[in-house]
């Protein structure tokens, strides 16, 4: 049941839904929280995802714990294209989600929460793209929300702690962090301490600042690249796509090595 504050021209309500809603004395919407985020996305809130005509969709992170004034994170989708997630530190980018394949993953926190996580995407009349998420009947109560230390978490209502609890937290782990282990670095998230590696055919640019844990400058080639010659492409499984990819789409594999040689 939607709750309702009514002034002398206007009215708040509630709704089931729990969108907060304004309304004029007509019964028009002025305003409402879907449509104007905080820190936390409810099932079936939509996220716009493309901004052609509005300004960038973002989740605003609080200032502190107990603090709902505006804070240092905000999280959105890419300004250059829909399929990947990030949040920034003021403008600088901070943490970047690894880039939408079309599926959503799950854990085996999130199985014990829902047999079944969907995500529609549609497109508005208003010609933007919008995702919205939820969860089979009979659910745990579930949010998403960007937290003030600049965490991505889904939280679960856990009923006997009468409190949120975590299902999962990104960036997990420091080296996940945006540009951590500089270019042609990686994060190995399959140690047991995961840390910075490079890729195979690559030393770190500067190995004493590498030892001592200062990632940033990257990795460079073991040997100068010979185009056309006997260097090919090789096929990295469960890796993250870089930032600024390039999508080409209904391509072979042979298509995409032409294209990117």
């Amino acid at each position: 049941m939607a709750n309702t504050i009514t002034g002398s021209n206007s009215s708040a309500k509630l709704l089931n839904s729990g969108n907060l809603v304004v309304l004029s004395s007509d019964g028009a919407m002025l305003w409402q929280s879907f449509k104007n985020p905080s820190d936390v996305v409810l099932p079936g809130m939509p996220m716009r995802t493309t901004h052609k005509t509005h300004p960038p969709w973002r989740m605003i992170s609080w200032k502190g714990p107990e603090d709902p004034s505006t804070g240092r994170f905000s999280g959105g989708n890419d300004l250059d294209t829909p399929l990947q997630f990030f949040v920034w530190d003021g403008s600088v980018p901070y943490f970047r989600a690894t880039v939408w394949n079309g599926y959503v993953s799950s854990n085996v926190g999130l199985q014990t929460v829902s047999p079944l996580m969907y995500l529609t995407v549609n497109k508005g009349t208003d010609g933007e793209a919008y995702a919205t998420f939820g969860l089979s009947d009979g659910s745990s109560r579930i949010i998403y929300k960007v937290d003030y230390s600049g965490k991505t978490m889904l939280l679960r209502w856990n009923t006997s702690l009468t409190d949120w609890t975590a299902v999962e937290q990104l960036p997990a782990y420091q080296c996940n962090l945006y540009g951590y282990c500089g270019a042609y670095g990686y994060c190995d998230n399959t140690e047991a301490t995961p840390t910075c590696k490079c890729l195979d055919g690559f030393d770190p640019s500067n190995k004493t600042e590498w030892v001592r844990g200062n990632f940033s400058h990257g990795c460079r080639r073991k040997e100068e690249l010979q185009c056309g010659g006997e260097d090919s492409f090789l096929t990295l499984p469960a890796m993250k796509v870089p930032d600024k990819f390039v999508r080409l789409w209904n391509k072979s594999y042979d298509d995409c090595a032409v294209e990117c040689s």
